[in-house]
């Protein structure tokens, strides 16, 4: 190490500051595309929530497999919700979108309690469905009619709550695309840099910095 010339430890150290550089981007730019991939599956499982609720309030889907199978569709997309949410929560946010985060979080509480009214209404239906009570008798009308209602003014904040997530999505995407293009820069300025510590390593080489002895230089002088 101590024979290398000055050139190439120049070289090695910044090629190594560059590489880190270039590293770090390479992590953030990841932890981005995760992030955002996590808020795309969060929007789409709202998306399945609203299909399911929309299966449970219409009067034709009124087996007993098929409401069944909309319940297990509509807990399974609640589950990737609640863990997308905890996901989301616990990471480090710019102001910007701790506020809209801030704004999201009671729109969904109320949006998730207008679901679940849904629901328990959708729920008693099965009950008087599974007692033997006919397609048309009043209570199932009356219910019909309530859960119906109740969907409608769920899917409201339901849409308020997507513009709210799709806001998120895009501020993000806007991130990951800016430190894309950091990190180009960055590759670029790699590359520069390398091509410098190159030049230097020539200029610096060993013909030109070696010690000679002092035997070199005394024959010179003689000359």
């Amino acid at each position: 190490m101590k024979k290398m010339k000055l050139g190439m430890k120049l070289a090695i150290a910044f090629c190594a500051l560059a590489l880190i550089a270039v590293i770090i981007g390479a992590v953030g730019i990841n932890g981005l595309n995760s992030l955002m991939r996590n808020l795309d599956e969060m929007k789409e499982a709202l998306g399945e929530v609203l299909v399911g609720e929309r299966g449970l309030v219409n009067r034709s889907m009124m087996r007993s497999d098929l409401r069944k199978s909309q319940y297990s569709f509509i807990d399974g997309a609640l589950k990737k919700t609640d863990e997308g949410w905890k996901r989301y929560e616990t990471l480090p946010k710019t102001v910007e979108e701790a506020k809209i985060w801030s704004e999201f979080k009671p729109l969904w509480k109320t949006w998730r309690a207008k679901h679940e009214y849904v629901r328990r209404l959708s729920e008693k239906k099965n009950e008087l469905a599974a007692a033997g009570v006919e397609l048309g008798d009043s209570r199932l009308t009356e219910l019909d009619e309530r859960a119906f209602t109740a969907s409608l003014a769920a899917r409201t904040d339901w849409l308020s709550l997507n513009k709210s997530l799709q806001s998120l999505i895009e501020l993000n995407g806007k991130a990951a695309l800016s430190e894309g293009k950091a990190a180009d820069r960055t590759q670029a300025s790699a590359l520069a840099t390398l091509i410098v510590a190159i030049l230097i390593g020539k200029k610096w080489s060993p013909r030109d910095t070696a010690f000679k002895g002092p035997g070199h230089y005394r024959k010179k002088a003689r000359k």
